[in-house]
């Protein structure tokens, strides 16, 4: 699934990966009084009334073709995901899209937790690769420092 967004010269296209697991909403937003959450309840909530969160990026290209192809955030990645047994999707969505991996110019990643920078990195056998080969990548150097640091928890 595709939806798109125009910002001026700008098309932002969100890219799906997976849904998220889902997370009892009074745990995961405890400030949040419950009729709070009536106006959002179709988009925010699953059946059960659970949060359920889609793990995605978003594509931002001109809208006349020229100029970088830029992906903000790569959802969770390749998977199987341990609550659901599936594969992510954003790479095959991508190409829904017209865009191989080499088509991204630059992945700007928002802040490092899993399912902002799932498909940031791949794997051939046990050697890690760049998933999106021409690309430059951001990250903030705040999350950089914390996460590269043997130190620190790897979770957020």
């Amino acid at each position: 699934m595709s939806t798109e967004y125009s910002i001026g010269d700008y098309v932002v296209s969100v890219v799906d990966d997976h849904i998220g697991t889902p997370r009892i909403k009074e745990v995961v937003f405890p400030d949040v009084e419950p009729a709070d959450w009536e106006p959002y309840r179709d988009i925010a909530l699953n059946a059960r009334g659970e949060f359920q969160a889609q793990w995605r990026g978003h594509l931002v290209r001109r809208r006349d073709g020229t100029g970088p192809n830029i992906l903000v955030d790569t959802g969770m990645g390749p998977g199987p995901h341990e609550h659901t047994g599936e594969n992510g999707e954003l790479i095959e969505n991508l190409g829904k899209l017209g865009l191989s991996p080499a088509d991204v110019d630059i992945v700007v990643t928002t802040h490092c937790h899993g399912d902002h920078i799932g498909w940031n990195v791949a794997r051939d056998g046990d050697e890690p690769r760049a998933t999106f080969p021409s690309a430059r990548y951001h990250i903030a150097a705040n999350d950089w420092d914390h996460y590269s640091d043997p130190r620190n928890p790897n979770e957020p």
